[in-house]
């Protein structure tokens, strides 16, 4: 094998040693196929060597059609080699089979169409590039006289290359053009057939190898119906338990109806609701009927009633905190009109307009499509066929400690026309947002990020809230940030980009909701509530933030030792005179005319999100607890409630975390 290392190093391949199949493992076979494709190269000059060295033709070469013949046989094997490895790990269970099969008959299909395509591809480059006599003539001698001259164009090649042929020997292919490791693979080389020799190989199937695409359609067709017909396959498909252990997988629990057929998908997930319940029935040895002890007492029930019945009250949980907060009717109802009465953010409207948003949105899915952006599939889960309208609420903000509370305004959108459209945008704008610099996605960011932060004593803590930051951010502003934003952030293709910006618009500019039997239109800002929405407010803060903030022609900039953001709550870590931060809050409040910051500083310590911060001057640390506002509830829930025993048993957990 020195020879053979050699020639890996010359063509500055890895030295690798060829493998050798095993019979008793299937895929030691595709490995060996897998070797001898990233070798071929020095495969075929060692092999060419060796028979000039020696003048004999015994070790062969391999032929083009049998490199061919490796590599569809490595493009349906590489699937079965997937799978055996998904089913061999530790965790691998029983809910998989069932979706592992659909796995690999969909993975032959695939390949078997994009054959078809090859061979029709074939067929039309054949009949454009020969002459109409000479295309005729050849569709009527076949594939077999082309053979013949490729032959005969071995022929001269090995006469060149020194192998010596005997006169008398017919003409067909040479004794030794196939490896030794190929013995027990012929039913694979030849075709799928039976074993046999190179020299038995019939006019038919010497057609059938001409073509890679027909010898790959072939191959995968025999594969393919070989998996549908397989007695073991079938009698787990038709086994009810293998499906209800698939449904009960959070992975596959969504995807079940696609593995069946459509003629029977009603009839079999009927079959597997009802052996579930048939198994949960006995699996429970008490009585199903029996229920525990109701969570409320007969009072709280009368109290309870009686509040849902009031007309002049309203019932909503608080912004933050988790309380239960009871308000007036018509207090809540006049300032919800009075916000609603802003004709800069929203304008009333005179009919329900769903007919013709919905046109809207279909004229641009019809774009995606055209433009290859969008498949028919995911066209069809975008374009909602009987939608909701969109209901306008409000929560209150109690922990503002004003009286009336002021409301944090919610367009409910959940089965709305254009809830599945802002789902896609924000599945494209959502993992490009932790780019963003200081942006801070939770708790534990914050913790980490000043883990090793050090804190010295001239060190001041500055906090800048931006109100109604959703409302605040104009239609034309959102659409230039998020084109800043795709243009520094993404690697998206600027057709895409343009898409994104075109659907951004239409979000943007066909919200409208219904409230109190009225319908409105939103002409300024995101709706709170829309997928969307998060992402779109951080694309707009970092558009700010470079433009505004992060900039050195800024005076103050360089005051700024630390700088972290959580959506519309700024925090900052100041270094330079305290008597200028007033100054550095009148600066960023003129930035952007349609914004505007609340800011506090303090040497002690802030607060962002459940954390308050502080900075210890003598050991260099930021020390952290967790912060709890003055008006936070406690959803506690009874060891004794009708609730599943892991519920009860992870509320202290997730209390004390």
């Amino acid at each position: 094998m020195a020879h053979f290392s050699d020639i890996q190093r010359r063509n500055n391949m890895p030295v690798r040693r060829l493998i050798c199949d095993s019979p008793t493992r299937w895929n030691s076979t595709l490995l060996m196929f897998d070797r001898l494709l990233q070798q071929e190269k020095a495969v075929n000059e060692y092999l060419y060597d060796r028979g000039a060295r020696t003048a004999s033709a015994e070790l062969g070469i391999f032929l083009p059609r049998y490199w061919t013949l490796m590599r569809n046989a490595c493009r349906l094997m590489h699937p079965f080699e997937e799978v055996t490895n998904l089913v061999s790990r530790t965790e691998g269970t029983i809910s998989d089979l069932i979706p592992f099969v659909f796995f690999l008959e969909r993975a032959l299909r695939r390949v078997l169409d994009q054959a078809v395509d090859e061979r029709e591809e074939e067929e039309e480059e054949l009949w454009s590039s020969s002459p109409p006599e000479t295309a005729l003539s050849s569709s009527l001698a076949g594939p077999a006289a082309t053979l013949e001259e490729e032959y005969e164009e071995e022929e001269s090649e090995e006469e060149c290359g020194g192998f010596e042929k005997e006169e008398d020997q017919p003409q067909q292919a040479p004794q030794g053009a196939r490896c030794c490791h190929l013995s027990g693979t012929h039913g694979v080389v030849c075709g799928w057939g039976e074993e046999q020799t190179v020299n038995d190989i019939s006019e038919h199937e010497e057609r059938e190898m001409s073509s890679s695409a027909s010898n790959l359609v072939q191959m995968g067709s025999f594969m393919l119906s070989c998996l549908l017909r397989d007695p073991r396959i079938k009698r787990m498909k038709e086994n009810d338990l293998y499906w209800v252990a698939t449904l009960l997988d959070p992975r596959y629990k969504q995807k079940v109806a696609e593995m069946l057929p459509n003629y029977r998908k009603s009839e079999r997930m009927q079959q597997f609701k009802t052996k579930l319940k048939n198994m949960l029935y006995t699996a429970y040895k008490g009585d199903v009927t029996a229920q525990r002890e109701s969570n409320r007492g007969r009072a709280e029930f009368v109290a309870l009633n009686y509040l849902r019945k009031r007309q002049d009250l309203v019932i909503k949980s608080a912004d933050k905190g988790g309380a239960v907060v009871i308000l007036d009717a018509g207090i809540y109802k006049q300032q919800i009109l009075n916000m609603l009465g802003d004709e800069s953010t929203y304008t009333t409207l005179k009919s329900n307009p769903l007919s013709s948003f919905q046109a809207k949105i279909t004229k641009i899915l019809r774009v995606g499509q055209e433009l290859g952006i969008l498949t028919q599939k995911e066209v069809d889960y975008i374009y909602v066929c009987n939608p909701i309208i969109s209901i306008f609420h409000a929560l209150p903000k109690v922990h503002k400690n004003e009286f009336p509370p002021p409301l944090r305004l919610i367009v409910a959108g959940i089965g709305s026309y254009s809830e599945r459209l802002s789902e896609w945008l924000d599945s494209l704008l959502q993992p490009l947002v932790p780019c963003i610099p200081g942006y801070i996605q939770d708790t534990r960011s914050v913790l980490q990020a000043f883990y090793k932060f050090v804190w010295r004593d001239e060190y001041t803590w500055v906090t800048a809230d931006v109100t109604s930051l959703y409302t605040s951010i104009p239609h034309e502003l959102a659409l230039l940030s998020l084109r800043w934003f795709l243009e520094t952030y993404s690697s998206y293709t600027l057709q895409l980009q343009e898409y994104m910006e075109l659907v951004l618009e239409f979000l943007l500019k066909h919200n409208f909701f219904m409230f109190d039997g009225g319908y409105y239109l939103q002409i300024s800002g995101v709706s709170m509530g829309a997928k969307f929405s998060p992402s779109i407010a951080n694309i707009f803060m970092a558009w700010w933030e470079r433009h505004f903030l992060l900039i050195d022609t800024h005076p103050l900039s360089g005051s700024i030792r630390w700088y972290g953001r959580y959506i519309d709550d700024l925090l900052f870590v100041w270094s330079g005179d305290v008597a200028a931060i007033p100054l550095f809050g009148t600066y960023i409040n003129s930035s952007v005319a349609s914004i505007k910051f609340n800011l506090l500083y303090d040497k002690c310590g802030a607060v962002l999100l459940d954390l308050c911060l502080k900075g210890d001057s003598v050991s260099g640390q930021v020390v952290t607890c967790t912060y709890r506002k003055e008006l936070a509830g406690n959803t506690i829930l009874l060891a004794t409630s009708c609730h599943p025993p892991h519920v009860a048993h992870n509320i202290p957990k997730g209390y004390n975390m």
